[in-house]
């Protein structure tokens, strides 16, 4: 379940807190959880550790969009954009942004 993966994850990150993949992880368990702002902070972290990383962008838009803060999800999805139009996350985020503003 998601309070399993998340647990197992945060783990993981306490061992290579530089992992960017692992706070994207907690990023996706923890708004599956409805625990948003955690979601965003580890969200947040990833980017940090890797800047240039297009996918974990686009990730950040949907996370973003979700919360209901969707300028700053387009803003993401530029960045996203920008990097990698061709990266699946970037499609996926175009097509998860377009669904739910419409």
């Amino acid at each position: 379940d998601w309070q399993n993966a998340l647990d197992a994850y945060r783990q993981s990150c306490n061992l290579r807190s530089s992992e960017a993949n692992f706070h994207s992880k907690i990023a996706l368990c923890s708004h599956r959880l409805g625990m948003k702002e955690e979601a965003l902070d580890a969200m947040g972290k990833a980017l940090d550790l890797e800047p240039g990383d297009a996918g974990l962008h686009a990730d950040n838009a949907i996370l973003l969009m979700r919360d209901g803060r969707s300028e700053e999800a387009e803003e993401a999805l530029e960045i996203a954009e920008t990097l990698d139009l061709n990266h699946p996350a970037v499609k996926r985020a175009k097509e998860v942004l377009h669904q739910e503003s419409s």
